[in-house]
């Protein structure tokens, strides 16, 4: 059986799954490095220390912004870094 998950890994999740509609209102030709771009923003910090609560905190206030911009029409692509 899988434990529970925790609030903050719902926000996690929740986060992670806009990005992922958001990535549908931009041009099709550009799917592929916008997913690759938020996939590897989310792996670099997968074997975070779960009870860092501060830290979580800050980084899904800080991926919300992220994800705002991203949200904007004139955002149509992103390059990794």
């Amino acid at each position: 059986m899988t434990k529970p998950i925790s609030g903050l890994q719902k926000d996690v999740l929740q986060l992670y799954r806009s990005f992922w509609r958001a990535i549908r209102e931009k041009p099709t030709e550009n799917h592929k490095n916008l997913k690759a771009c938020i996939r590897n923003d989310f792996q670099k910090h997968k074997n975070m220390n779960k009870r860092d609560f501060e830290t979580i905190t800050f980084m899904l206030r800080s991926g919300k912004k992220k994800l705002e911009q991203f949200k904007s029409p004139s955002l149509k692509n992103i390059t990794m870094t």
